[in-house]
């Protein structure tokens, strides 16, 4: 005789109950220490979940990472950054300083879950992947993956096109708040904004991106026209002075990715896809199209253009010298240690070296693809010449001097000042004539107070 089955029958309420108990002890998508928030799952975090894992990833590799906050958001919450490197803290002399930045739209959250997973698989690999462990000890990697958290509180998953949660609390587009040089401040600035251009006058950032969604594309200056453009009405392109390494580093992210080259600090944005707030499941295909771009984009610090150090002659480091690439725009200024760094693609430069009290430096350099170009520049300081005397003279003396020397003569950093003063004297046209009649004058004023000297004797 079979026994007859019983069934349990539970009310929605116990139902109710009973699932709040499974979702209370066996949380998804949070968790209390680092073992449990780490790895990074590829899901959506809200703003608390972000910060667990920052300081899980920081807590659990403190010798490589760093976390600190930019600022605050219009409504106080702080703008995290995690900086990824061997020995974080500070500038390390000689060690480029990289930057990725998410979220800027509140509801254009891919980037910022990528940089997540970014940060948990760098900090993973750290000693274990050759290629990973070398970009941590060689480069000094910021990690911003929320730049509105405020904004992204108003957003909706699922929602792929809408506006909702694309601006500040205050209601102004952050990515529209920055100084245009053709439409100027349309805003008053805001707390997010000051807070990342205070970062960017901190660190002498190398490269950077933004990333952003709505698209699948790379773009890069100038996204904008100068007024008398603008009236034209048609669609036309206006690149930068920088246009070249722009369109480079742009392409080396876009052939990296596996579809975002079939379609449409230097810095460029970065439009990781159609939707701007795709479901979770869609998070972890999004970041096995990125990751290998990701990566490459970094490594351009160390593979394109020139850097190196500019000292004074007692290998001082020179803070504040200016590099000017040809008729380049752009300038790029030394940090405190004297480094620097210039993306440029393959190719022969005029490079000038300037500072103030400093004679300037005019240079050719090449430059190679696939690794940038070591250019270690000392600067020579100009002479004061008031010992010699005052009036005529000094100025006669230091006219000579600016006149500089001959186009056919380069200076190697261990040539004397005095004799770059010399050299510069003997290929200026009329300048030896000019000293020889001047120390001929003092002869004669000599002669003519040893003279009037014996008279009065």
């Amino acid at each position: 005789m079979r026994s007859k089955k019983k069934k349990i029958k539970m009310s929605p309420r116990c139902l109710t109950f009973w699932l709040g108990m499974l979702i209370n002890f066996c949380p998804i998508g949070q968790a209390r220490g680092s073992s449990a928030i780490l790895p990074v799952q590829a899901a959506h975090h809200n703003n608390t979940a972000l910060h667990q894992i920052l300081e899980a990833l920081a807590a659990s590799y403190p010798k490589i990472t760093r976390l600190y906050s930019i600022g605050k958001s219009y409504q106080g919450k702080d703008l995290w950054v995690l900086e990824i490197t061997r020995n974080p803290g500070k500038h390390t002399a000689g060690k480029p300083e990289f930057k990725y930045l998410a979220n800027m739209h509140g509801n254009e959250v891919v980037g910022r879950e990528l940089l997540l997973l970014l940060a948990d698989f760098l900090c993973s690999n750290y000693g274990r992947i050759n290629r990973i462990t070398k970009l941590i000890d060689t480069t000094r990697i910021h990690l911003l993956p929320s730049m509105n958290p405020d904004g992204w509180e108003s957003s909706k998953e699922g929602d792929c096109t809408s506006i909702r949660g694309r601006f500040n609390a205050n209601g102004v587009d952050l990515n529209r708040n920055f100084p245009d040089p053709y439409d100027g401040q349309r805003n008053e600035l805001q707390p997010e904004t000051r807070a990342v251009m205070s970062w960017i006058h901190q660190e002498p950032f190398v490269l950077s991106a933004n990333l952003h969604g709505g698209t699948l594309v790379v773009n890069y200056p100038f996204d904008n026209l100068p007024k008398e453009l603008k009236k034209v009405g048609e669609r036309i392109y206006y690149s930068s002075p920088d246009d070249d390494i722009f369109v480079k580093i742009a392409k080396v992210y876009s052939m990296a990715h596996p579809t975002m080259h079939k379609g449409n600090c230097f810095e460029i944005t970065l439009e990781l896809g159609c939707c701007k707030y795709p479901p979770a499941m869609y998070i972890k295909p999004y970041w096995y199209a990125n990751r290998e771009a990701l990566l490459k984009y970094i490594d351009l610090v160390h593979t394109t253009g020139i850097r190196g150090f500019i000292f004074d002659r007692k290998r001082r480091p020179l803070e504040g010298a200016k590099i000017v690439i040809d008729c380049r725009a752009k300038k790029i200024k030394t940090s405190k240690d004297g480094d620097f760094w210039r993306l440029l693609v393959p190719g022969n430069y005029t490079i000038r070296v300037s500072k103030r009290k400093y004679r300037n430096i005019n240079m050719r350099v090449t430059v190679n693809p696939d690794q940038a170009t070591v250019l270690n520049i000392t600067l020579t300081r100009k002479r004061s010449f008031s010992s010699f005397g005052k009036g005529r003279m000094s100025a006669n003396l230091t006219q000579a001097l600016d006149d500089g020397p001959a186009a056919n003569l380069s200076f190697h950093p261990i040539v004397r000042s005095h004799d770059k003063l010399r050299l510069s004297m003997k290929n200026s046209k009329g300048t030896a004539s000019r000293l020889k009649n001047l120390f001929c004058d003092y002869r004669f004023i000599s002669c003519l107070i040893i003279f009037c000297l014996s008279r009065l004797g």
